[in-house]
């Protein structure tokens, strides 16, 4: 897999394992720039929010990708 150059300077986040039943009004699956953005969103809005990744905050595709903002350089290069 390759990493981004900010990556490789980055301290990111990693959160403890799930260790217990929890309980929340929302269940985010992925903490990508996505997932987060809809946790953010739901908080923001008054529910109780979990989020769950088998990896570090953003460190998935998030990390890696232009979003697809230009298709041209994910898809071509």
């Amino acid at each position: 897999m390759q990493r981004s150059l900010w990556s490789d300077d980055a301290a990111l986040d990693v959160p403890p394992p799930l260790d217990r039943d929890v309980e929340a009004d929302v269940c985010v699956i992925g903490a990508g720039i996505a997932g987060l953005s809809v946790a953010w969103s739901c908080a923001a809005d008054g529910r109780s929010v979990v989020v769950l990744d088998d990896d570090p905050l953003v460190a998935g595709e998030t990390a890696r990708t232009t979003a697809h903002l230009v298709t041209a350089l994910d898809a071509g290069w």
